[in-house]
């Protein structure tokens, strides 16, 4: 086969792709090639005697059936994102009633549901895709919990990640604690109350915060004082005397 005729027909090809939307058939092609410099695809074949798709894979341009499946691949994890951001997780129910296109089914038939999560970086309801997103849901549980449970009284509250979901992904409690950053083995101690921090220190009576933010709380309201009207600096002093200086009151003028 002359390369440059191929090489002249795969350039002819790609822009009759390009005009018929990004795939093509024997026909699409007939229809949009320039008919005063190329033969029809048949005329072609005698030549180059090989088939429509061999060529198609030479020139690296898709068919009608791989264009249309990527096309789909797309919307479905385009929908799994969207349905994440709307729920915190993906499920069959909530996607059939949103009537999302692909549909489910064919989500499941063509590509596995589950790789399409993992794709999108989206987690199916009572399912983990990953590790690492496993590990976070774990950090923001214990710090809504507020302090270092034990396995036992974890899975009582019924939070996610549960304990056996962990174990499907072949982690312990302990080692699932450890990837989240607190030490299992302190059972009681205090997480850090402050925004995104999850520090672990022993428990103190009122105390809400670790060293660490309870130092960044106190510059914080120090900033502020600097601020105050006199009326408000005697008010807050006022309050530091008859309430002192403990957690709860220091998150309150932080706030305010």
């Amino acid at each position: 086969m002359n390369t440059e005729l191929e090489n002249k027909y795969i350039d002819e090809a790609k822009l009759a792709a390009k005009q018929a939307g990004g795939y093509l058939t024997v026909e699409l092609f007939d229809f949009y090639r320039n008919k005063e410099k190329t033969t029809t695809w048949d005329t072609y074949n005698r030549k180059a005697k090989t088939n429509f798709k061999d060529f198609l894979k030479k020139a690296g341009i898709p068919t009608k059936e791989e264009y249309l499946l990527e096309k789909n691949r797309i919307k479905a994890i385009s929908n799994f994102k969207l349905l994440n951001v709307l729920n915190g997780y993906v499920d069959k129910v909530d996607y059939e009633a949103g009537n999302f296109e692909p549909a489910w089914e064919y989500i499941s038939d063509h590509f596995g549901i589950e790789k399409i999560c993992k794709a999108a970086e989206v987690n199916l309801k009572n399912k983990y895709t990953s590790v690492e997103s496993m590990i976070v849901d774990l950090k923001n549980s214990i710090k809504k919990i507020g302090y270092i449970p034990t396995k036992v009284e974890y899975d009582s509250l019924k939070l996610k990640p549960s304990s056996s979901a962990m174990n499907n992904k072949g982690l312990s409690w302990t080692e699932a604690m450890k990837k989240a950053e607190f030490s299992p083995k302190k059972v009681g101690e205090k997480v850090c109350e402050y925004e995104r921090c999850y520090s672990q220190f022993p428990f103190i009576e009122g105390k809400k915060f670790c060293i660490t933010c309870e130092s960044k709380i106190k510059s914080e309201i120090l900033n502020k004082i600097e601020l105050m009207n006199t009326k408000d600096l005697k008010d807050v002093t006022k309050v530091l005397v008859l309430e002192g200086n403990n957690h709860n009151l220091l998150d309150k003028l932080r706030k305010k």
